[in-house]
């Protein structure tokens, strides 16, 4: 692929991202929100084009690399090391127990194994970034269950 279509192709996903971040923000919706709807609305566009698989993987990494020094803004490194004690005591479990109860759902309905198990895994998943967005804007953050949240959800981004 040729680097002005490289570079197009970046041009289209920034203004994406811009465009609906700030239409979220206009609405009082998490920015998040309107970049999630940016990456639906750009795939489509991209979808067009012959791109190759590795570009669009490069950009997601992008993408997730932004989200987690966000994520990573939000706290200083002793809450994170306090917070360790939550993860493993309530992290993971939650993920296990999670795991295996999507996982009977799913082979109950009669699908394949290896589809049981990737839908397992990723029923188990949350956005730790989309979490805290929305617990700062509604103003729970400080609240004693919001360490618990936010605790598990990290752990969920580490599992992943």
């Amino acid at each position: 692929m040729e680097r002005e279509t490289i570079f197009l192709l970046f041009l289209i996903v920034s203004a994406a991202a811009i465009g609906f971040g700030l239409a979220a923000a206009r609405l009082r919706q998490p920015v998040v929100v309107g970049f999630l709807i940016a990456g639906l609305a750009a795939g489509r566009i991209v979808d067009r084009w012959s791109v190759d698989t590795e570009i669009i993987e490069a950009f997601a990494d992008f993408g997730v690399t932004f989200l987690m020094f966000a994520l990573g803004v939000q706290f200083s490194f002793r809450e994170l090391v306090e917070m360790r004690r939550l993860v493993v005591r309530a992290g993971f479990p939650q993920i296990l127990l999670t795991v295996l109860t999507a996982f009977v759902i799913y082979v109950a309905t009669g699908l394949p194994l290896a589809t049981c198990f990737v839908l397992a895994f990723a029923s188990a998943m949350s956005s730790s970034i989309v979490a805290l967005t929305l617990m700062e804007l509604r103003g729970t953050l400080a609240q004693p269950a919001a360490r618990p949240t936010v605790a598990i959800a990290l752990s969920q981004d580490v599992a992943v």
